[in-house]
Order: C-alpha cells, then structure tokens, then sequence
C-alpha cells in the first residue's frame, strides 16, 4: 500500500495567518489530495520541509478525497467549521514569529523560500510521493493583484510543480474573516472547495488522439502554444522523474507509465494501442521495461509490432491523462481545466479562427453524443459528479478490476456489472477527439447558430462490437505496422474459423473509403492486406469475420 509518486498531491498551503496571536495558536495548515483511483492509507506517511508533522494518522483516503492537517485544530474549526487533523512537528516559520529557539523578528513574509514533501517512512530517504516549493519571490505569485495567505492548486491532476497552476486560493470569492482578541482578519482561503469558479465559458481546449501521440514527428497547435510536438506535449505532462499508474493498486492490476518511458521514446511503440476494451488480465504491476510483465496488460509481442498496447481502454485512458495534463488554462471567470469539463449527453464545440484564439469560425460546429447511462453512474458515484477527472478514475478502476464493476466468470472473462470496458473507452475516445487540435467549448446545448451546420466531432466507434475470437494468444490477434505510417500501412489477421471476410478503411468522419478485400478465408491462414491513403490524419479499419466485427485506427502522418 506504499503510494506511487503522484498519488497524494498538495492542492493547498496556508502559511502566513495575519493574525498577532503566539505563533503556536497561528492557523496554519496543508491540504493534500487523492488522486489516485485508489484508497490510500495515510498511516506511516509523514510531512518534512517547512513543517514537520510525523506518523500521520490511519485515514484511508478515498479517490478525490481532500485531506487537511494544521498546526492548531480549534484556529481552523473556529475558521471553517470543519474538523481537521493537529500536526506536532514544527511549523512554517515567518519573520515575527517565535522559532522553536525562542527567537523572534518582526511581522512580515516567509524569511526564505520552503518547500513541503511527502514520504513514504519516518526514515530519512523515504519514498517520496510529492513536493512543492513556494515564496513569494517566486514569479507564480508576481501577478497575483488579490492578497491572501492561502495558496491552491487549481487542477490537482495537474503539475503542481507548474508555477501556472497555482493561485491565491479563491481569489475571486470574498474572503474568510474572523476576528482575534477584538481584531478582524481576513483569510482568502476555502479548503472544502476548488479555485475553478465562476460560470462555464467559452474557452478553447486541445486535445489529440492516441494516434497523434504516437506519431514522433507530429506537431500541433496546443494550449501551451502553437508548434508542439507530441514529444513535448507528452514531457509536460510526465516528466522524467515522475511515473503515472493506471489501473488499481489496491487490486495489484496497475500499468506503471514513467516519465522515462516517454524521453527514451519507447510511448511510440505503445501507441496508438487497439484490440479489445478489458481490464487487466493478470494481477502484478507491469512496466514497459520489464518484458515478463507485457502479458497482464497485454503489450503486444509479435516482431513487427512489439510494444504496442493491445487493450484500447488502456491506450484511450494515457491519452486521456496527456489531454488533462496539458489543458489547464486561465479564462477571465477562473481557471479552467479539462479534468473538471462536465460531461453533457450533447456537447458542442467550435472551430477556433487561429491557433490558440479565443474566437469561433462560427459556421464550423461539431458534437459528440456522450452515453447517458455513464453521465448518470457518475454522477451517483462523486460529488463532483460527471466530470473528465471522474471518467478518467472509472476507467482507472476498470483496468484495475475493481470489484465493484467487474468480475470474473469461471474461465477467466469479465462480467461487467454497470458499467462496461466497452461503455468507458467509447466515451473517453469521444473526448480525446473532441477538441482535435484545438476547439472551443460551447456550454449550452445545440444552440441555434450550430443546429444545421454541426457534425460529429469523430466518428463514433462502437466499442461493443469486439468479441473474443477465442485467440489463445496476442500473437493471433490483428496486426495494423507501421501505425502511425508515412505512405503504406499493412494489416495482418488469422481467421480462427473458415468465413466471409471484409476489409474496409473508413475516414475520419465514418465515410467509407475502400474496401480492401471480401471473399471466403481458411482457418488459421494469415491474411495481408496493404492500404495506400491519398491523403493524410486519422484512418479506422474495420474488419468483419462472419458476423465478428473488428474495428482498429490507423494514423497517416505524411511524408
């Protein structure tokens, strides 16, 4: 149960209580955020660096669960009205305040810059699960025009090593004032809520396919400007010294994702992924650089395509934290971030006019039709209801099996109780599509200026078509390389019966665009089938055996 770096994240730090009261009785406090798709132990944790607060106690933190230890419990119950728990350690000192040597100064701002971290043991050189430095000669407060004490993450799923995603907490909300033997203070802090305030507006979005990030020569305009590669867009996202797990720890079903994978260049063997939606065949954790473990995932091990991800879910879910990890921007009500986008059963988005402008083609509109059925399970499962950050722990916690969602008949195949892998990985394709390049949301639903003009923002595949063709091994299952490719793409299958077969390449918008073969096959006798598009972008094959159907994507990067 020893959290992965990552797992628990500061989201928020009040450190200079305004206050002149003994330093002891100061509010001071932390708050630390689950986000992970797990339940996470805190005991034998502690906190090190500007405080020192030991043996953290027993909680078990749900996924999206908020955490707050202070150094005075009656100052942040007299504040919020809410309970939190009481560090022994030492505390964040300030000019003015009494050190634990008895010394003292005068009022003023942090003496030099702190940093907080979170390890895994009361040891020195424990694990460590996550750190943030702050002062206020850090170039992240300069443009803050709002005082306050407090200082909140805005997207937790995001870096919070990125200055960009951190502000005065709630610093457009009214403060927090409470009065201290007969002085008013005011504290612009609120630690049972996120800093994504105000209404929904129209901001722009950019999020890429599996395909594109599989693509080492790809380039795209993104929120963190025009020109990017998928290399870079990837890096911002994982950096090499940290690692995301996909799947559950708690059920010992995880894919370990590291940030090194990404600058060795092996994410391109990786995806973009396909084959069936399912949880993770096998419990243990598996990396991409231990070859043993590839089979639980599954990775693929044929010559020509060894590495690639063989579980669409899994593929469609890293992409899906790319897309969050790179889309938090700043819009004039607040920050805005693709991991708290509400899902709708319509939403509608529209063309930018320009790379990163905040103005719509007005007359290019496109949609995408979310399933119901995963806005409703989502909605009764979180507080927060049906958010991208929901979808992205549900599909988290289907990759992991998570007992709740899936279990096992007696040869091994899952039983989905509410919601399917299928379900999850049609909706997630959805919103990795969605703002393709870089599209604007529109909150409200069809709006009159789109209802004549708007088009799906990607073809929808339908995810429950897979079926298990009884293949006994990765080996046997479809083989689509190079994927991406500049001018030619081969597709490789064994029917495991005598049938008609089709081969069909679809365009990106569901236009049939050849059909590459349709005759009768013998069993267990591959096939080879080779696809030169006129053009470039995103492909899907689709391929029917009797009444299986198979559908897969290819992606063009051009020459």
């Amino acid at each position: 149960n020893i959290p992965a770096p990552g797992t628990l994240v500061f989201t928020e730090i009040l450190f200079a209580d305004p206050s002149r009261v003994n330093p002891k009785t100061k509010l001071q406090y932390v708050e630390i955020y689950n986000a992970s798709s797990d339940i996470v132990p805190l005991g034998g944790l502690r906190i090190k660096g500007a405080i020192a607060a030991h043996n953290l106690p027993n909680v078990k933190l749900k996924p999206g669960e908020y955490w707050v230890a202070t150094r005075n419990a009656a100052a942040y119950y007299n504040t919020f009205g809410l309970s939190a728990w009481e560090w022994k350690g030492s505390w964040i000192e300030s000019l003015g305040e009494e050190s634990d040597e008895g010394g003292e100064g005068e009022e003023g701002e942090p003496v030099e810059p702190q940093s907080l971290y979170i390890q895994t043991t009361n040891r020195h050189g424990g694990q460590l699960v996550d750190s943030i430095g702050f002062d206020f000669s850090d170039p992240r407060w300069i443009a803050l025009v709002k005082p306050g004490y407090s200082i909140e993450v805005c997207d937790p799923l995001s870096d919070n090593l990125d200055p960009d995603n951190w502000s005065l907490a709630n610093d457009i909300r009214d403060a927090y004032t409470y009065t201290v033997q007969g002085v008013e203070y005011q504290i612009y802090a609120t630690p049972v809520a996120e800093c994504f305030t105000g209404p929904d507006t129209q901001i722009t979005f950019c999020t890429n396919s599996q395909g594109f990030y599989g693509n080492e020569g790809g380039i795209i305009c993104s929120t963190l400007g025009p020109n990017k590669s998928a290399l870079q867009l990837m890096q911002h996202a994982l950096p090499a010294s940290q690692q995301q797990t996909f799947g559950m720890i708690s059920t010992k079903r995880t894919f370990i994702l590291k940030g090194t994978d990404i600058t060795s260049g092996y994410i391109f063997n990786m995806l973009p992924g396909g084959t069936a939606p399912a949880p993770f065949r096998y419990t243990g954790s598996a990396t991409y650089s231990l070859h043993g473990t590839w089979a639980s995932v599954p990775l693929s091990t044929s010559k020509n395509n060894a590495g690639k991800i063989e579980n669409v879910l899994l593929s469609q879910t890293i992409t899906l934290y790319f897309n969050m990890r790179t889309n938090t921007v700043r819009a004039s009500t607040g920050y805005r971030s693709l991991a708290n986008l509400k899902l709708k059963s319509t939403m509608v988005v529209a063309e930018t006019a320009g790379c990163g402008l905040p103005t719509t083609e007005l007359t290019k509109y496109w949609y995408l039709k979310v399933d119901q059925r995963i806005i409703d399970y989502l909605n009764s499962q979180y507080t927060n209801g049906a958010t991208v950050a929901n979808l992205f722990t549900l599909a988290n916690r289907i990759l992991g099996a998570d007992p709740a969602l899936v279990q096992f008949d007696k040869k091994g195949k899952p039983v989905y109780i509410t919601i399917s892998a299928s379900d999850v990985a049609s909706v997630i394709d959805g919103i990795n599509n969605l703002f393709d390049g870089c599209r604007i949301y529109v909150p409200e639903e069809n709006p009159a200026a789109m209802r004549s003009t708007a088009r799906l923002a990607a073809t929808p595949v339908d995810f429950a078509l897979y079926d298990d063709w009884g293949y006994e091994s990765t080996e046997d299952k479809i083989i689509a390389y190079p994927n991406p490719f500049v001018d030619h793409v081969t597709i490789e299958f064994t029917a495991p019966v005598d049938a008609r077969v089709k081969v069909q390449i679809y365009s990106s918008t569901g236009n049939l665009l050849t059909t590459l073969f349709e005759g009768d096959v013998k069993a267990n006798e591959q096939q080879q089938f080779v696809y030169k598009p006129n053009g470039t972008g995103l492909f899907f094959y689709k391929i029917t055996v009797g009444d299986q159907v198979q559908v897969g994507r290819l992606f063009s990067s051009g020459k």
